[in-house]
C-alpha cells in the first residue's frame, strides 16, 4: 500500500486560526469546501507541511484529535515563501505517523500577520507502514513536460516525456524529485486510476532545484510508490504557485520483472 497527497490553499487576510480550502481531489470524498473524509485504508498520517509569506500558525485538525486534546502543529513550515527553502526544506515528519478515525473529516488551518496572503496545506495520508521496496537495483530516468498549470489546483502534465526509453518489464517507484519554476508539491496517478503518493516539489529550474537538501526527502520516500509497465508510465500532478509550463522529474524506479 502506498500514500495519498492532500492538498489546501487560500488567500486570505486571517490573522487567527482559520480553515482553507481543499483543493480539488478526485480521489477522496469532501466534506463541505474545507474538509474531506479520512479513507478506511489511510487514516494514518505520515508527513505534513505548510507554506506562505506570512504564516504563523498551521494545524490539521479532526474530530478524533480534539478528543484526545491533540493540538497537531505543523513545525515546522515556510514562513517566507510558498516554496521550500532548498538548504533546509520546512516539512514536518512525526516520529510515528498519527492515528485518524476512518471516515471523519480532516481539515488544515492556518494564520498569517501579513494582510491577504496565500497559504497552503500539505498531508500525506496513509497505512500504518507503506509498502516496502521490492528488491532489485534502483534505477534513476528523467522526464520532462510543458503542459500548462492551473496556479494554486492540481494539473496533470499529459505531455511528460521519458528521455531515455525504460528496459521491456515491470516497474516499481520508490522516489521522485519534482521541479518547475513555482513547484509546491508534485504526486503520482497510475494506470487504473487509485491513491496518488506525493512529495514536496522544488521551485526553479531543473539545475538549480537539484542542489535541495534531500535529506528530509529520504525519511518521507523509498517505499513502493506504485507499479506500472515501461509502456504505462504514470501520470505526475503539480500543485504551482503560478502557471508554469516546464516540469522536470527525476525517478528512481525499480525493475521488478517480465511483463
Amino acid at each position: 500500500m502506498s500514500q495519498h497527497l492532500v492538498a489546501w490553499q487560500a488567500n486570505a487576510d486571517q490573522a487567527s486560526l482559520t480553515r482553507i480550502t481543499t483543493v480539488t481531489d478526485d480521489v477522496l470524498t469532501p466534506d463541505g469546501t474545507t474538509r474531506f473524509l479520512v479513507p478506511s485504508d489511510y487514516n494514518q498520517i505520515h508527513w505534513m507541511a505548510a507554506s506562505g509569506p506570512s504564516l504563523t500558525d498551521a494545524r490539521v485538525v479532526t474530530p478524533s484529535l480534539d478528543v484526545r486534546r491533540e493540538n497537531l502543529v505543523v513545525i515546522p513550515r515556510e514562513d517566507g515563501d510558498e516554496q521550500w527553502t532548498l538548504t533546509n526544506p520546512s516539512i514536518s515528519v512525526p516520529q510515528r505517523p498519527v492515528q485518524l478515525i476512518t471516515t471523519e473529516s480532516i481539515e488544515f488551518q492556518t494564520a498569517e500577520d501579513g494582510g491577504t496572503t496565500q497559504q497552503n496545506g500539505l498531508v500525506s495520508l496513509g497505512p500504518a507502514t507503506p509498502t516496502p521496496m521490492p528488491d532489485g537495483d534502483i534505477r534513476t530516468v528523467v522526464a520532462t513536460g510543458t503542459t500548462a498549470a492551473v496556479a494554486h489546483a492540481w494539473t496533470s502534465i499529459t505531455d511528460l516525456t521519458l528521455e531515455t526509453s525504460l528496459e521491456p518489464g515491470r516497474y516499481s517507484l520508490v522516489n521522485f524529485f519534482a521541479s518547475s519554476a513555482t513547484a509546491i508539491a508534485a504526486r503520482v496517478i497510475f494506470q487504473g486510476g487509485g491513491y496518488r503518493p506525493g512529495l514536496p516539489a522544488f521551485a526553479g529550474a531543473a539545475d538549480a532545484a537539484a542542489n535541495v537538501n534531500a535529506q528530509i526527502l529520504q525519511r518521507i520516500s523509498f517505499y513502493d510508490m506504485g507499479n506500472f509497465s515501461h509502456i504505462t508510465v504514470p501520470v505526475w500532478q503539480y500543485f504551482c504557485e503560478t502557471t508554469d509550463s516546464s516540469y522536470t522529474v527525476v525517478m528512481q524506479i525499480i525493475r521488478t520483472g517480465d511483463l
